[in-house]
């Protein structure tokens, strides 16, 4: 990534260790078709979570993501402040976990 998106990501370009990634993706609860999506959030973004469902015959991988409605997540609010460093975040995407070969997620940072 160029310097520019690095900034606007909330990562150092300067650490290797710094780099925007979903943490995991988790069925939620036993028995539950929900899904848990958790990532380190940087103070003062926001994101939307994406999806595509994987539906080719084989579960191949497509770029065509779309948004889920209603996922925009604040990024290091706390007690209605930010605060400095990541916080981890999450978003349950009701129903989730369906009987398609395959379910790619992705977040992305809202300009």
């Amino acid at each position: 990534m160029s310097n520019t998106n690095e900034f606007l990501a909330g990562t150092d370009p300067t650490n290797t260790l710094s780099y925007f990634h979903i943490t995991s993706i988790v069925r939620q609860g036993s028995g539950s078709n929900d899904i848990n999506i958790t990532w380190a959030a940087r103070p003062c973004k926001d994101y939307i979570v994406q999806v595509f469902p994987g539906n080719a015959p084989d579960g191949s991988y497509s770029n065509n993501f779309t948004d889920i409605p209603g996922s925009l997540t604040i990024g290091g609010v706390v007690g209605g402040g930010f605060v400095r460093g990541d916080v981890i975040t999450n978003y349950v995407e009701a129903g989730g976990a369906t009987n398609n070969p395959s379910r790619y997620y992705r977040v992305r940072l809202v300009p």
